[in-house]
């Protein structure tokens, strides 16, 4: 079965409590299994009405594949489609990924987490309670020290609920989007959904004094049309806009490990990232031509 419930160990994407990392700048290394992270700022931290505050990371993952076990060991099969600003990278603000479907083929509930960690959530805080579910309101819990408590409700408005340690809540619709994150005292930022005349999406944050917007277009990535970050506008001083643009190129990756699914055998072409252009002209850069996309044979497999 595809690894998809909580990453195993080895190929774990995102922060995790129980594990090692080599912090510095904007790049971590997880001591365990040699995962890269980093992590870019997009704006700066904004603070709303009471304790109420949230910012955007461009966030990268040096394990881009899904992977699954069998003979002869961990293999990568495609690309994670859990990235949405070319190979590797992610912004979000947080997901539910919803069982068997296009971003979590796995058959449990996940919790995507800005990070890129997928965390799994059980019955019970911990294995030997029990559970007091009474049947109007599922309640589940994650057991990775991130201590989140999900409500599935049900409802139209808030399919799920995330509870966090500081009190704050996330809501999510029955799609698992983001609609909204709540400080204690209700405090509220609202997230919205549209399309631009392109066919591209778009997000609309929104926390009662600012407005920012984050622009997608259609990319193919290993075959599948996916949405990816062209353009995030953020609300900068006296009324103005502090946008960050996104720039991709799209090559050929020869697969790192062989498999026998008739439809992951042939190479992918994948859409790279970069670079960003800040609000001031400057920019990150990655090359393309820095990107490992060629060297892999049959005899050589390798994760990333």
């Amino acid at each position: 079965a595809v690894l998809g419930a909580q990453d195993h160990p080895n190929v774990a994407k995102g922060f995790w409590a129980d594990h090692a990392f080599d912090l510095g700048g904007i790049d971590h290394v997880n001591e365990f299994s040699g995962n890269l992270i980093l992590t870019i700022p997009i704006g700066q931290t904004y603070r709303g009405d009471g304790d109420l505050s949230y910012r955007l990371n461009l966030t990268y993952q040096s394990q881009l594949w899904d992977a699954r076990e069998g003979a002869p060991g961990t293999t990568a099969v495609k690309p994670s489609a859990i990235w949405n600003a070319g190979m590797g990278f992610l912004v979000t603000l947080g997901r539910i990924l919803l069982p068997d479907s296009a971003l979590n083929p796995d058959d449990e509930l996940l919790y995507l987490s800005p990070d890129g960690a997928k965390r799994r959530f059980f019955d019970t805080l911990h294995p030997e309670d029990a559970d007091e579910d009474s049947g109007v309101q599922e309640t589940r819990y994650t057991r990775d020290g991130s201590y989140l408590r999900l409500h599935v409700t049900g409802s139209l408005g808030a399919a799920y609920i995330l509870d966090f340690p500081d009190g704050a809540k996330h809501y999510f619709d029955p799609g698992g989007r983001l609609v909204g994150i709540s400080d204690p005292f209700l405090n509220l930022l609202a997230v919205s959904y549209g399309v631009t005349g392109t066919g591209g999406e778009v997000w609309t944050l929104n926390d009662g004094h600012r407005q920012h917007t984050i622009e997608f277009e259609a990319r193919t990535i290993d075959g599948v049309s996916r949405q990816m970050v062209k353009q995030v506008s953020l609300a900068a001083f006296a009324g103005g806009l502090a946008t960050y643009d996104f720039s991709y190129s799209s090559a050929t990756v020869i697969r790192s490990c062989p498999d026998t699914d008739p439809g992951t055998l042939a190479n992918a072409t994948i859409p790279f990232l970069t670079s960003v252009t800040l609000p001031d002209g400057s920019s990150y850069a990655m090359p393309l031509a820095s990107s490992y996309v060629t060297d892999a044979t049959a005899g050589n497999c390798k994760l990333s």
